[in-house]
């Protein structure tokens, strides 16, 4: 186990998600750890949008198993600009899965599973191709939807080529979105996007003089091997 007690396990969280970099993603997050009568509660913010995700945790014989995967949307945020909106749900929702990933090396665990409300499921079933299985379940809790990560072996390389690959095909439809959404292109140009809240500031004054002097070049975040 390369984690003994729960703190050393939610410092070891918060470094992980410290270490994320905003060249490589759209939004930057930080992560709330806290306990709770069902088990450890992890909440990743997404700083600029405030769309929060929070998940509840706990380690089994050989997996961890998620019990919560709520998503706390802003609807707020689609009116600002819908193409960052469902951005920012695609991200975050990648992002929580690369926590649960980590939260099982660190525990080392072979497998995560989800065994999820059909609401906290919905956007999970989005992504059911990353998953080794997928199926709806009847438990002594109720319908469960239940969704198995193998990451042991080559499945965790495919995995995470899985990964890379959504966000590669999100950054390059953002980039052809932001010719119709000059917030988009203002955000995406900004030299310093992690100190923007876009609920915050109106449209028409996420201004950088950098972004100005770059014209129409996008400078897009790298996706790099995770």
């Amino acid at each position: 186990m390369k984690v003994s007690t729960g703190k050393e396990f939610a410092a070891s969280l918060k470094d992980y998600v410290s270490r994320w970099l905003l060249r490589d993603l759209i939004f930057s997050y930080e992560l709330i750890f806290s306990h709770t009568t069902s088990g450890p509660q992890l909440i990743l913010k997404q700083k600029q949008t405030q769309i929060k995700l929070s998940m509840t945790i706990h380690a089994g014989a050989e997996e961890i198993q998620i019990d919560s995967f709520t998503l706390l949307e802003n609807p707020q945020m689609r009116r600002i600009c819908p193409p960052l909106y469902d951005a920012a749900l695609i991200e975050i929702v990648l992002q929580g899965l690369l926590i649960s990933i980590y939260s099982a090396q660190q525990l080392d665990k072979e497998e995560v599973r989800l065994m999820l409300t059909t609401e906290d499921a919905a956007h999970i079933w989005d992504f059911d191709t990353l998953f080794t299985s997928a199926y709806s379940q009847l438990t002594l809790k109720g319908k469960r939807d239940i969704f198995t990560l193998s990451i042991c072996g080559h499945h965790l390389g495919n995995l995470y080529t899985q990964i890379n690959n959504i966000k590669a095909d999100l950054y390059k439809q953002l980039w052809v979105m932001q010719r119709d959404y000059n917030i988009l292109k203002r955000y995406l140009q900004h030299s310093c996007r992690s100190d923007i809240s876009l609920l915050k500031i109106p449209q028409d004054t996420i201004t950088d003089k950098v972004a100005e002097r770059r014209g129409n070049i996008i400078l897009f975040p790298r996706v790099l091997p995770l």
